[in-house]
């Protein structure tokens, strides 16, 4: 998936949380609010309100297609703890096997 985020909110919020190098480890609601802002500069997307973009992140979860990062905190804007939010799956390159698996 790459950033140039297809059609709608929520694949666009799918594919920040999958491609975007700053939500590689997680990012919290607010975190990924930001990311959509800064990539819809870039990128000529429509805005989106801070609602519609946590309501896709957790239309993602109820799918399978992201998840809760358990052992990991962020923190919210206001300075509170907040979740860290990551895509279900993740490919990283230096972790990649390679070779058709051997």
């Amino acid at each position: 998936m790459t950033l140039d985020g297809g059609t709608t909110v929520r694949s666009r919020v799918e594919a920040l949380l999958v491609a975007a190098p700053e939500a590689r480890d997680g990012v919290t609601h607010d975190g990924l609010i930001a990311l959509y802002r800064k990539y819809a500069l870039r990128l000529g997307w429509p805005p989106a309100s801070e609602s519609s973009i946590r309501t896709r992140c957790n239309e993602l979860v109820r799918d399978g297609k992201a998840h809760q990062v358990r052992d990991i905190l962020g923190k919210s804007r206001g300075g509170r703890k907040a979740r860290v939010w990551r895509a279900s799956i993740v490919h990283f390159p230096e972790t990649a096997i390679l070779d058709g698996g051997e």
